[in-house]
């Protein structure tokens, strides 16, 4: 009985003063959770695509979300996004959903032109290449 309570005893001070240490070590940093947002998910896939490198930037932490819209019953969204710190302008990203799933089929780019657009439907094109439109 007695061990069980100095077991009791060291887990009470221990777990506290460990998670202590680490908030300390770690400069106060916490983990957040976030919810899955499929469109972010599918921003940052685009984006660590067109720069070729393996890291998957962070919505919130690398970009922010200014505006989507849908087209063709959500299969086709237009996303302009704001990169996080100004360190480029805004871009915008064509999506098509496939499977329940979006992935980026044109951008990031500030300006398209015809030829960017072959894949998209005349709506979306025609949405993107308005004055405004993107």
């Amino acid at each position: 009985m007695r061990k069980l309570l100095v077991t009791i005893l060291i887990i009470i001070i221990a777990v506290p003063a460990i998670l202590f240490a680490k908030y300390i070590i770690l400069d106060k940093t916490s983990v957040a959770i976030l919810k899955f947002d499929p469109i972010s998910g599918a921003v940052s896939k685009g984006l660590q695509v067109s720069t070729g490198t393996n890291y998957l930037p962070i919505a919130g932490k690398d970009f922010k979300i200014n505006k989507v819209v849908y087209f063709d019953n959500n299969t086709w969204a237009v996303v302009t996004i704001i990169p996080v710190g100004g360190s480029a302008d805004p871009a915008t990203l064509i999506l098509e959903q496939n499977s329940g799933n979006y992935k980026a089929v044109v951008g990031p780019d500030n300006s398209f032109n015809g030829v960017d657009l072959t894949l998209v439907p005349s709506d979306v094109k025609n949405y993107v290449l308005s004055p405004g439109g993107s």
